[in-house]
């Protein structure tokens, strides 16, 4: 994601909104201020950590955070805001450390179709936590809590914490080997 030839995240961005992010954001509800980011990469904790200095007066009021690459808005979170009960507003300085959990995704092969489930739901062994699962094009799946709710809705997932099983229903009901079927972890 980031190496000396790409560097997409350039930026902190703080504000003032507290509308509920949504993916179709393209900035915040009320930026306030932005700073230039220092990056580190933690390859054991697969992480990538910003941090950024502001001054306790440029961080006070506000109640969103957001990362930015100069053109583009790369992530957008909410806070309770930043006033008397938790700051006094004097001078000063705070480093802010945003941290980004990275997942790795590999396609999937080998699904077997799961017991009592009218040969809908399919599924693998996967040793690792599953973040996110998507067919080859594009189109994410709903994660749902039991294997029964994978039976009653296609194009959704369900890990089993416990046997580490990912139970799998494909959008148009075919076999998972019918398509490509990216499983990302964390």
């Amino acid at each position: 994601m980031i190496n000396d030839e790409h560097d997409p995240i350039q930026y902190i961005i703080l504000g003032n909104a507290s509308n509920k992010p949504s993916k179709s954001d393209i900035s915040l509800g009320s930026e306030t201020i932005r700073r230039k980011c220092a990056k580190k990469i933690d390859i054991d904790k697969k992480q990538i950590i910003l941090t950024s200095s502001f001054t306790v007066n440029e961080i006070y009021g506000t109640s969103e955070i957001g990362v930015h690459n100069g053109k583009v808005l790369i992530s957008h979170d909410v806070y309770e805001k930043l006033d008397d009960a938790i700051l006094t507003p004097t001078a000063g300085d705070i480093e802010v450390e945003y941290t980004f959990n990275l997942a790795t995704g590999n396609s999937k092969t080998g699904w077997t179709i799961a017991e009592n489930t009218d040969n809908l739901v399919y599924y693998i062994v996967e040793p690792t936590n599953v973040a996110l699962v998507y067919e080859e094009n594009g189109m994410g799946y709903k994660r749902v809590k039991t294997k029964l709710q994978v039976m009653n809705n296609p194009g959704s997932y369900y890990y089993d914490d416990n046997l580490k099983n990912l139970y799998i229903r494909t959008t148009d009901d075919s076999h998972p080997d019918t398509h490509e079927i990216i499983v990302q972890t964390k």
